[in-house]
């Protein structure tokens, strides 16, 4: 979850302990500013683990494994504005869709998946199922077994290679060509 300013009393990492002092009204809490990310699980037997990353150290993560994501502007063919300035709207509306990532949609939401995904890849015990949904995740997101993601350059879809217009009715309905089930 999201901590808040002024929720995080102490946080050591060497013994897994945190202190947290939650705002209780949550109309307070809600327009708080977000200063850090907690995710927490304990098992039946006792073993307890917890994890607490800054929002500044979140920022600096998603900047060095999203290769849609970029913290301070970039140069480059599609140059963008920093995240910074992406917030205070310091951009032209034209360049819209070079924000399409989740990081700039939804950044809270990336960052509880990102704890999540750290503290159960790392310290949780997962069935079978789990591990299999992690190894499908990682090969889609370019990662290594252990979760780390290998930055690869990808090709972002650009204003000028987006069709026109959308396809019609008639042409989402043509029959797909025959497919083999280890095409999927």
């Amino acid at each position: 979850m999201e901590i808040k300013e002024g929720e995080l009393g102490y946080y050591n990492p060497f013994d897994d302990e945190i202190e947290l002092n939650p705002i209780q009204d949550f109309d307070e809490r809600e327009a708080a500013e977000t200063v850090g990310y907690y995710a927490m699980f304990e098992y039946l037997n006792g073993f307890k683990k917890v994890l607490y990353w800054s929002k500044k150290q979140m920022l600096k993560h998603a900047d060095k494994y999203s290769p849609a994501f970029s913290l301070n502007a970039t140069g480059g063919q599609y140059p963008k504005v920093s995240y910074e300035d992406f917030l205070a709207k310091k951009y032209p509306e034209k360049d819209e869709w070079k924000y399409s990532s989740f990081w700039y949609k939804d950044f809270d939401g990336m960052a509880k998946k990102t704890m999540l995904r750290q503290i159960i890849s790392k310290w949780g015990v997962m069935s079978a199922e789990m591990q299999k949904a992690f190894e499908v995740d990682n090969k889609a997101a370019n990662t290594t077994e252990n979760g780390d993601f290998v930055p690869t350059e990808i090709d972002e879809p650009q204003p000028e290679n987006l069709p026109e217009t959308p396809p019609t009715p008639v042409q989402m309905q043509t029959p797909p060509q025959e497919m083999n089930i280890d095409d999927l």
